[in-house]
């Protein structure tokens, strides 16, 4: 059984689709057509941030609540799950 990590994202409509970022982990953003996909995508995006750091030998830094996160009115948060197992599944298969 893993535990999963669990980062709050910023959603916002574009034009087109939905752009995502996390607050917690800098530079970590992704988007898509709808916001299903964009959370696919950001959570894609979490793992390969996480791995990076990991690589560098980082800190990776804890999820923040939600709640404290200020957002527009074109903005939403939600929260991302995580498994680091995936992580280590998809570094195993690049081996």
């Amino acid at each position: 059984m893993s535990i999963k990590i669990y980062y709050p994202a910023v959603f916002q409509k574009e034009e087109e689709g939905y752009s995502a970022w996390v607050p917690d982990l800098d530079g970590c953003i992704s988007q898509g057509g709808t916001v299903g996909e964009t959370a696919e995508n950001i959570s894609e995006a979490i793992g390969l941030m996480l791995e990076t750091l990991a690589e560098h030998g980082e800190n990776i830094p804890a999820p923040s609540n939600p709640e404290t996160i200020p957002v527009k009115a074109e903005q939403f948060v939600t929260v991302i799950a995580f498994d680091p197992a995936d992580m280590k599944k998809n570094t195993a298969q690049k081996r």
